[in-house]
């Protein structure tokens, strides 16, 4: 894993090559992840009106699935004395709302 994107709810993920974004901290510097070659949704709706949807899945499952994804970083975000930073970026439109959010918190 190079980085993690956060998309709004309507916006397209990118599937391969670049991915760009905005600063969570500095909404209006632009990065950018180079040679990012997957997407992944994290966001699985369960409930819905109140009402499961989605099965639960099992606890093995589960453990499974997270001790993969710790095994896929690469150690240099592991390592205990000076770990690389984990990138997360904002997409486009998620920066420029956060910006201006924060310019007029009474932006709705």
């Amino acid at each position: 894993p190079l980085g993690d994107v956060m998309y709004l709810g309507d916006e397209p993920a990118a599937q391969n090559g670049d991915a760009t974004g905005r600063s969570r901290l500095w909404t209006d510097h632009e990065i950018r992840l180079e040679s990012a070659v997957r997407a992944e949704a994290l966001l699985v709706p369960v409930f819905a009106a109140g009402k499961r949807i989605a099965p639960s899945p099992p606890l093995r499952e589960l453990r499974e699935r997270a001790l993969g994804n710790i095994a896929a970083l690469p150690e240099e975000y592991k390592r205990m004395r000076n770990p690389e930073i984990y990138k997360v970026l904002l997409s486009q439109r998620m920066g420029e709302l956060k910006g201006k959010m924060l310019a007029n918190p009474e932006y709705t």
